[in-house]
């Protein structure tokens, strides 16, 4: 007898910015990064609020910086672009001392 293997069902899919998303399945969140019609699966997380920290942490680190300042700039359009991408889902990225 075979066993027939099930396929997960992907049960949200939330476009970020810059052709980032998060998908989830039956057990996860999944950040994901599609390059043309190709999704590669970056990072899993059991909570959303991961997978966004996550998405948040390698923008920052690919971010071309030569100050605090501007840092500081890229970090701030960052969050307004990402706070404008999660608006319909009435989401919103907030600092911690918010």
């Amino acid at each position: 007898m075979k066993l027939k293997k099930r396929k997960k069902k992907i049960t949200i899919n939330i476009p970020l910015i810059d052709g980032w998303r998060i998908l989830s399945d039956n057990n996860q969140y999944i950040l994901a990064k599609e390059e043309g019609k190709r999704i590669s699966h970056e990072s899993f997380h059991i909570e959303i609020e991961k997978a966004v920290q996550e998405f948040v942490s390698k923008k920052i680190k690919g971010f071309d910086s030569k100050s605090i300042l501007s840092l500081l700039e890229a970090i701030k359009s960052l969050e307004t672009r990402l706070n404008k991408a999660l608006r319909p889902l009435k989401l919103r990225i907030v600092r911690e001392n918010e």
